[in-house]
This record gives C-alpha cells, structure tokens and sequence, in this order.
C-alpha cells in the first residue's frame, strides 16, 4: 500500500477546508493545509480543525497559492501526491478510487471530475473543459490531450519523485500559478493512466463568473 500526501492552500475558507477535510477522512493519508496570510479569527478556525484532524498545517513560505503548494511540498513524506483547494471537496468515489490506483505503476493517473454551486450543490459548469479533454483523449487515444491540456494540479494523483527528480515547482504568481506545473509534469511523467470517474467536485460561488 503506497503513502499519499495531501496538499491543500488555505486562505480566510475554514468553513469550506472544514467540508474538504470531512470528505476524505475515509483515506489514511499525510495531510498538509499551509495558510497563506489568513486573517486572525479564520487562522485561529484552522488551528481548531488542526486539534480536532491531526493535520500538518504551516504558514506560505513564498507567494500566493503557489508559494503555498510549494511550501507544502516541502513537508510531503508520500509516495503519491494529491493536490486540492480549500473551497472544493472530494466525491464519494474518492476512497475506492485511490484504492484502486495506489499501487499504479504510473507517473500520474488522471481522473474526471464534477462541478458544483458551493452552497447550494447545484451542479456547474466548471467540470466542462476537463470533460471535454478528457473525451479528445478517449475519441483519439492521444494522450498529450491528458499531459498538456488538463492544466489544473487536482483531479490527479502525482508520484512524488516524478515532482522531486525534475523539480517542478508551482509559478508564485497570483494567477495561473499551476498551468505550467501541471504541463511541466505531465510532459515528464514516463507513464500515465486516465480513470473515467469523478475523483474530485470543482465548486463555484453562486454569483461568480
């Protein structure tokens, strides 16, 4: 059975990593929360759920939530890596889903993923653009569809030597920090491996663009 580490940035959400947290607890995993610059009383929330989880939780050494995920890098002691927001969660499916893959000998393995309005469930658009990646992968059996389209670090499970031997760091910009980590990896990985089934729900705020 391999180890996994489970690395999440967190800003002013504890309510939301609150649900996150919840929705994994079926998997024994390492899991990492590095705060990037929450205010007092949100901080103070995740040293709570830090009490009552058992997680590593430490502050950005860099730069917005790329700093942070390399930040949380840093600590990661497993042999997988998984990447998550603090405002998203986990399917139902995650538990047998990991245990199906953790003895892969694959690079990464890449898995669809649903979309949902946070507060209402709701289902939302944001699952599109993986799907529809996913399914030029399917129709054409071309697998860079996979390693350079599917540019968001969740939804995937990561060996962590392939991060470490290529040192692929995230980019510490307050936006698209992860479009090149997730090609960098996905161009360097020897071996992947598509699952068709929704590992992880992406969530929107009601009201966002």
């Amino acid at each position: 059975m391999k180890t996994i580490s489970l690395l999440i940035p967190h800003k002013n959400s504890s309510k939301l990593l609150h649900r996150l947290i919840q929705s994994c607890l079926n998997v024994k995993m390492q899991i990492i929360i590095v705060d990037d610059g929450s205010c007092e009383d949100e901080y103070k929330a995740v040293e709570q759920l830090r009490d009552k989880y058992s997680f590593e939780l430490y502050n950005n050494e860099g730069k917005y939530a790329g700093g942070a995920r390399n930040t949380a890098l840093k600590y990661a002691k497993g042999e997988w890596i998984l990447f998550a927001d603090a405002d998203d969660y986990f399917t139902p499916l995650f538990a047998p889903l990991i245990e199906k893959h953790q003895d892969s000998d694959c690079d990464i393995v890449f898995f669809n993923i649903s979309s949902c309005i946070s507060d209402t469930g709701e289902k939302a658009f944001r699952e599109e653009h993986i799907k529809s990646i996913a399914k030029k992968y399917v129709d054409s059996g071309d697998d860079n569809y996979l390693r350079c389209c599917y540019t968001a670090p969740w939804g995937k499970l990561y060996k962590r030597r392939l991060i470490k031997d290529n040192n692929i760091v995230f980019d510490e910009v307050i936006a698209a920090n992860d479009m090149m980590f997730s090609v960098k990896c996905g161009l360097a990985a020897t071996k992947i491996a598509y699952d068709e089934n929704e590992l992880y729900c992406n969530t929107v705020s009601k009201g966002s663009i």
